[in-house]
């Protein structure tokens, strides 16, 4: 019965195997949420929100994981290394106000995220 079990091709086992490699430390890996840091091959993850009084949040957590809402909140991507060692949302507009979200990964294992105040003045915190 051994020439039933399945063989793995050749060349879809070496993808499989530079992508485990390549997989490994802090990144934006989900393409559909800009706004989540995520820590591999150990599943941890970071996720950032907006949120002001009467909108909704700007990334929500659903059934299906965070996800941020493109249509409601235009941002720009900036730069974005391959192995995640930086990463930068150039401007993201929320409630009134435009910001810069930047993340650097040293060595690995440590997550520097910086978000910056570019213009504006966030309607939720403006005395009426």
């Amino acid at each position: 019965r051994a020439g039933l079990r399945p063989e793995t091709p050749g060349a879809e086992r070496q993808y499989f195997e530079e992508r485990a490699r390549a997989e490994v430390g802090w990144n934006t890996w989900l393409s559909e949420d800009m706004l989540t840091h995520a820590l591999l091959p150990h599943g941890l993850a970071v996720a950032l929100s907006f949120n002001a009084a009467g909108l909704p949040p700007l990334a929500m957590l659903g059934k299906d994981g965070p996800k941020c809402n493109r249509v409601d909140f235009p941002a720009t991507h900036g730069l974005h290394d391959t192995r995640g060692q930086y990463t930068e949302i150039s401007s993201l507009d929320f409630d009134g106000a435009s910001y810069r979200v930047e993340s650097a990964a040293v060595g690995g294992q440590d997550l520097y995220i910086l978000v910056t105040l570019l213009s504006g003045e966030p309607t939720a915190s403006r005395a009426d």
